[in-house]
């Protein structure tokens, strides 16, 4: 029997209001009912992926419990979940980390107790901002005694590791502004801080306000000298950790591992054997997995099969984009194992390159420079893959199943 390691996500699509700018796959909860309808697809499509692996051995690295806001989820339904999860084996055993996101305004100690009986390793809740007015802007159900409330019991009462989100370059917000929400919450003594730039992609938000470019640069240079003076690794790009409490899960993600997600908008990233060789290129032979409906009923009712309704070939230049994109993030960068020779050093020899990439003697990096320049770094590597490759995107994986 083959062995896999897998991680899960699990997404909750359920808030009590969607966020002008929020671009996830979410919606405002009018009807509480749905939420048994939402355990019972969970079910079947966990039931699912582990009877597509019946003849492998999964061993669970990590579950993330997403949304959405997971914690606006009545207690009995998170109870019914983590029986499941732990009678699939998933939270049983050997599992490195179990991370829930937060609202301020569903913290309680009776929660944290039932997210405790689940099995929760770890929290990240979004605080996103300690000044009123900008919460009001943002649409956050909280405010800044709400947030306050939330993170005295975190940090009094939760004994494993947890997380703070904040947005910066918020419409409006000065550099001061922003250093008192890096005051006001390194107050917590969180072991992890996400600090996201505020992206303006949805159309309730395309009308704010937002940063010029010498702003942007101002707000990334603060956050960064800030937190690496107080002995936090910058270790991804919007991420900083103390005493090495990285986000296992999400380093699943940059650094395109094995994982499912089930749930409205989720998607995965398989081999459906786990230990294929690469290919002549070097390329791994991952598959893609992914459900984006419109709206809850069409996921809900949907009875196409599930090999039908989400998986999708993946052709050796996106993926190896798609290693890039991710693994450009990491201050460690992507291993050259999983490039290959030759577009290794297509990538370092690059005219389009020069200055963005540093090399060591088995990963590929972000100078600093390319690191401040994320997004220019992430299209000048495709540039120089298009060049090393051209017409590579006909050449095709195949599924994950259905070989």
């Amino acid at each position: 029997m083959s062995e896999k390691q897998l991680s899960l996500y699990i997404h909750s699509p359920f808030c009590s209001h969607k966020c002008g700018y929020c671009d996830f796959n979410s919606w405002a909860q009018k009807d509480v009912s749905l939420n048994r309808s939402w355990l019972t697809r969970i079910k079947r499509d966990i039931l699912y992926w582990r009877d597509k692996f019946s003849q492998t051995s999964l061993n669970w690295r990590s579950v993330f419990f997403g949304g959405g806001t997971p914690s606006l989820l009545p207690d009995e339904i998170l109870r019914e979940l983590g029986e499941f999860l732990f009678s699939q084996g998933i939270t049983s055993s050997g599992l490195e980390e179990f991370t829930v996101e937060l609202n301020p305004e569903d913290v309680s100690l009776s929660k944290l107790d039932v997210f405790k009986q689940m099995g929760v390793s770890r929290f990240s809740m979004g605080v996103q901002s300690f000044q009123d007015s900008y919460l009001r802007r943002l649409e956050r159900q909280a405010n800044v005694a709400t947030n306050h409330r939330a993170l005295e019991l975190i940090s009094t009462y939760w004994k494993g590791p947890w997380s703070l989100d904040l947005m910066y370059a918020l419409p409006g917000q000065t550099l001061e502004e922003f250093q008192q929400d890096l005051d006001a919450a390194l107050v917590y003594n969180p072991q992890h801080l996400s600090l996201y730039q505020l992206t303006l992609s949805t159309a309730r938000s395309k009308n704010w306000d937002q940063a010029e470019e010498s702003e942007l640069a101002e707000f990334f240079t603060l956050k960064k000298k800030v937190l690496e003076s107080l002995g936090f690794e910058h270790y991804e790009i919007s991420n900083f950790a103390k005493n090495a409490e990285v986000s296992i899960h999400n380093k699943v993600y940059w650094e395109l591992g094995e994982f499912l997600g089930v749930g409205p908008g989720a998607y995965g990233m398989l081999s459906p054997l786990g230990m294929l060789p690469s290919d002549s290129l070097g390329f791994d032979r991952f598959g893609f997995h992914q459900k984006a409906p419109s709206n809850f009923d069409s996921w809900i009712n949907d009875q196409r099969s599930m090999d039908e309704e989400i998986v999708e070939k993946r052709d050796f230049s996106l993926h190896a984009k798609e290693l890039l994109l991710m693994g450009l993030r990491l201050k460690e960068g992507v291993k050259k194992a999983r490039l290959g020779e030759y577009i290794s050093a297509q990538l370092m020899s690059s005219n389009a390159t020069k200055g963005l990439l540093e090399e060591n003697s088995d990963s590929i990096s972000c100078s600093s420079k390319g690191m401040y320049l994320l997004d220019y770094t992430v299209k000048m590597c495709f540039y120089a893959l298009d060049q090393a490759f051209p017409g590579l995107d006909s050449v095709q994986v195949d599924p994950i199943f259905g070989r």
